[in-house]
């Protein structure tokens, strides 16, 4: 859905679907289906020196007014103990702001969290990172990103970000007050 690898980072989320990896790890199933079909982003163990990051960029969204209720919704799986911290950032040109972050091991499964996006007056992307302790124990998932349909894709934003997708705008969907808006405008 338009996420893109961040540059700069210590390695690359993977995109899997089914069971465990050659190295025994990864959640068993996507959140989406609850079984080995599906596909979900994960961070493999690492042995990188030190703490490790592995960031994703989203699409360019236009500014959040005032008024807006725009919120962003993700589906997250940590396991265990060499994992440190997921966070989510709002990028707009000047900063990353933090908007969430976990930095222990929840319960074992799939879990959600939502966070509204603040008023902003430029351009902005969502950037979800994950940070690692050295160690092969553990690995972080994310699955089902969604955004509420008050935010609205933008342009390209002129951030430190790449380009995301084409910047030819369409007729947003519908969705009902209870789903979520993806990046091609689909409803879930």
């Amino acid at each position: 859905c338009d996420f893109v690898q961040g540059n700069g980072d210590d390695f690359d989320w993977k995109r899997w679907s089914g069971g465990y990896d050659q190295e025994g790890i990864a959640p068993g199933e996507d959140h989406t289906y609850g079984n080995s079909t599906g596909h979900y982003m994960y961070v493999p163990p690492t042995m990188v020196e030190g703490n490790s990051k592995a960031t994703l960029i989203g699409p360019s969204f236009l500014p959040s007014g005032q008024n807006t209720a725009c919120n962003f919704r993700i589906w997250f799986h940590m396991h265990a103990g060499d994992v440190t911290t997921l966070a989510v950032y709002l990028r707009d040109q000047t900063q990353d702001t933090q908007l969430w972050k976990v930095d222990e091991n929840p319960e074992y499964g799939w879990l959600s969290a939502m966070m509204p996006i603040p008023a902003t007056e430029d351009n902005w992307r969502i950037v979800i990172q994950a940070t690692r302790s050295p160690g092969p124990e553990g690995d972080v998932a994310i699955d089902d990103l969604s955004f509420s349909t008050e935010c609205l894709l933008g342009g390209n934003a002129t951030t430190s970000s790449p380009t995301v997708g084409p910047t030819t705008h369409t007729t947003p969907s519908v969705c009902s007050s209870q789903e979520f808006q993806c990046g091609d405008l689909s409803c879930i």
